[in-house]
């Protein structure tokens, strides 16, 4: 018997059910190397994800919410088995990379944006005040 393909939510107002579907991830991920496996998912959707935003497709409110999300799951690092959030972090960009950190500047453009976002640099995302 296969193995289900893990999925990777995101919501359009960000993780309200964040413990539901932590706790759902976990029941599906039966190994470490599923667990890599769902981080190389999640990060490569986050990078899409700000690929639109960068190109105006993803309303500035909605993706700085979600940035808010990325930022308390950094600081709380939930495991998924053994792969804690941080670790997914470091082998999504270790992943996104390809294991050649000069490989491409817009995947360094999101890694360095995404580690501002971690240290809470919050001018990343926010939109100006009016």
């Amino acid at each position: 018997m296969g193995k289900e393909p893990l999925e990777v939510i995101e919501t359009p107002t960000g993780n309200a059910n964040s413990r539901h579907v932590l706790n759902d991830i976990r029941s599906k991920v039966d190994s470490d190397e599923r667990a890599t496996e769902y981080y190389h998912r999640f990060w490569d959707l986050q990078f899409e994800q700000y690929q639109y935003w960068k190109l105006g497709m993803i309303q500035p409110e909605i993706y700085g919410s979600w940035m808010e999300f990325r930022r308390q799951e950094f600081v709380r690092n939930y495991k998924i088995r053994e792969v804690t959030f941080q670790d997914g972090w470091i082998e999504g960009k270790d992943y996104l990379f390809a294991g050649d950190p000069n490989r491409s500047g817009y995947y360094k453009e999101f890694a360095d944006f995404m580690d501002g976002v971690f240290r809470g640099e919050e001018w990343r995302y926010k939109p100006p005040k009016k």
